[in-house]
């Protein structure tokens, strides 16, 4: 390896296929063999086919297809982009290869004909974008070949400059028989040189990397400027929690549904049809199916009278819930429930309502059934309703409660809404007039 010092020096420059050429791509399989293991891709394949659904997802940086194969073969018709030729050729190599697009490009400008569902980079590799603006660029790009409500899933180390000691720019982080890697760090410009050295046919040779790294934070900015919304955040593919001792995060973002009417410019009712992740919370429409698990809220008396629920029936639910799209569409009501993510059971439910387009003002509410109450569930549910309806230019939400309902008060208070007053002799389902306290959120609170 020579005894030259790694201080101050810089990678080589990049080839028209970056920094993952030939040479690199030739044995790009074999030197990440751990990372083509069916322990570290079956669970990213679950999790980027459940936000998929029925697709279409881009992959950014696509490479020989680790990801991109795997997920095709799951039903989900996925479109990459790659800088690298070489890399690409090796995807078109394999079997089911041929079948994946791939465009030629920088993922942060390249542009992919259509909509889609889902995009995704993973391993590391929006830190292959080595400036700020390029990073934006990217989220911008996303935002750009998203559907609304679409998906932006980051996978992403922890920058190394958090276990550095002060002082210090290298970390190791492999050290085997055939392998070295170290991490030059730049903690004033946020770069990073990630030096290999490996072991190639009985001598040692040297490849340099140049990446940018970035907080999360800072990619929940970069996805605020594109038009998305932070919905989950992980340690890992298998949803493990992200906390202040975790070495990567797995991020989903969504784009915002923002609506307008052409003519008059005022907001417009809407919810993603693939609904809002909430870590282990789904929040979406109500489907057909659903009118057994929901027919008890309309039924309790209770639940009514807190949940400000009509009376209906198990039958007048069956025939009413296929026409859920119809009704978010006129603008009136948006009725939702939320379920657990993993199971599917639903465990209470929220609404849209009382748009006033004009004023950009809209109500929520929620109700939970009693086994979910005390989790925090409907504090999250009351902020994430807000959140949306910010999303589709909405400038202040309402959401009433009984007098005297104190529970539902402190979950209001705790999503962040303010106490306004009593207002007086508001109409319920069943005609009576009550009054009710007001709670507000505006933008940013």
């Amino acid at each position: 390896m020579g005894d030259d010092t790694l201080e101050g020096r810089s990678p080589p420059p990049a080839h028209d296929d970056g920094h993952f050429d030939e040479r690199v791509a030739a044995r790009y399989d074999v030197s990440a063999a751990e990372m083509f293991e069916p322990a570290v891709v079956d669970p990213v394949v679950d999790f980027l086919a459940g936000l998929a659904g029925q697709g279409p997802a881009l992959e950014l940086g696509i490479g020989t297809g680790r990801i991109a194969l795997p997920l095709a073969e799951r039903g989900v018709p996925v479109h990459g982009i790659e800088l690298s030729r070489a890399m690409a050729a090796r995807l078109r190599a394999k079997p089911g290869g041929e079948a994946i697009d791939v465009t030629i490009g920088d993922f942060s400008t390249a542009r992919v004909p259509g909509a889609f569902a889902l995009a995704y980079v993973v391993f590391n590799t929006i830190e292959n974008l080595t400036t700020q603006a390029a990073q934006v660029s990217c989220f911008r790009n996303v935002a750009a070949h998203l559907e609304p409500g679409g998906y932006f899933v980051v996978e992403v180390e922890i920058p190394a400059a958090q276990w550095l000691a002060p002082g210090e720019t290298m970390r190791v982080f492999e050290a085997g028989e055939t392998h070295w890697g170290i991490d030059e760090v730049d903690v004033v410009r946020q770069g990073l040189v990630s030096h290999h050295f490996e072991q190639v046919d009985g001598r040692f040779e040297r490849m340099s990397m140049p990446f940018r790294y970035a907080w999360p934070a800072e990619l929940d900015l970069m996805a605020q400027l594109a038009g998305m919304t932070l919905r989950e955040r992980w340690g890992g593919w298998r949803r493990e929690p992200f906390t202040s001792v975790s070495r990567q995060h797995v991020s989903v973002w969504q784009k915002n549904t923002i609506r307008a009417l052409p003519s008059e410019g005022t907001v417009r009712l809407s919810f993603p049809d693939g609904g809002l992740r909430l870590d282990d919370l789904v929040v979406r429409l109500p489907r057909p199916g659903d009118e057994d698990a929901v027919a008890a809220a309309f039924a309790d008396e209770e639940l009514r009278e807190a949940g400000n629920l009509p009376v209906l029936s198990r039958d007048e639910l069956a025939e009413a819930l296929p026409h859920i799209g119809a009704l978010v569409e006129s603008g009136r009501l948006a009725p939702l429930v939320v379920a657990d993510a993993s199971t599917g059971e639903i465990l209470g439910g929220g609404t849209l309502h009382h748009l006033d387009a004009e004023r950009s003002v809209l109500e929520i509410g929620y109700w939970l059934y009693p086994h979910a109450r005390g989790r925090g569930i409907a504090t999250r549910l009351a902020r994430a309703l807000a959140e949306h309806a910010f999303s589709i230019g909405v400038q202040r939400v309402a959401a009433y409660v009984n007098v005297g309902n104190l529970g539902s008060e402190r979950v209001l208070e705790r999503a962040g809404f303010t106490r306004e007053g009593v207002v007086r002799s508001l109409p319920k389902p069943d005609g009576r007039r009550v009054d009710k306290t007001l709670f507000s959120l505006l933008p940013g609170e």
